[in-house]
């Protein structure tokens, strides 16, 4: 069994690997901060019941304009999850900001592992909020290969 002290020694190991500021001591409700980014860290949350890391960091609020265009990126990232390692992405609320979030097993999970994992949800992140920020007028098919791509897309 993984537990909050093994998680915190885990966390301070990879935030020296990618030699982050330190994340934060964890929450009453086991949440830790990983400024991989200094303006959207990661939040890394232990679910006990389900053994896993549930990873969430903030995308960004799109533009005001279509929102149905904004809902139909959300659904095809979220469809292709097989393809983005299981890279889901979600609204905060009617008219919120745009969150990415994944599931990571702690079972096997090492400072490389977990090191690896946090930089490539990063890396997509990034991705995503090249996607959501697109003015609305932007036509479907001038999204960025580059920027499905990213995500682990096909295109």
């Amino acid at each position: 069994m993984t537990t909050p002290a093994q998680l915190s020694a885990l966390m301070r190991e990879v935030q020296e690997r990618l030699k982050l500021e330190a994340p934060s001591d964890p929450s009453a409700e086991g949440v830790w901060s990983l400024p991989l980014d200094p303006l959207h860290p990661i939040q890394v949350r232990f679910d006990p019941g389900r053994a896993k890391l549930v990873l969430r960091r903030p995308i960004g609020t799109p533009p005001d304009g279509d929102q149905a265009k904004l809902h139909e990126i959300c659904l095809v990232i979220n469809n292709n999850w097989h393809d983005t390692a299981g890279l889901g992405i979600g609204l905060e609320g009617p008219g919120g900001a745009i969150v990415g979030f994944q599931d990571i097993a702690v079972g096997r999970l090492n400072t490389e592992t977990l090191a690896e994992a946090l930089a490539a949800f990063e890396y997509r992140a990034q991705a995503l909020a090249e996607l959501v920020h697109l003015r609305p007028e932007t036509p479907a098919e001038a999204i960025s290969a580059t920027s499905l791509s990213m995500l682990g897309m096909r295109v």
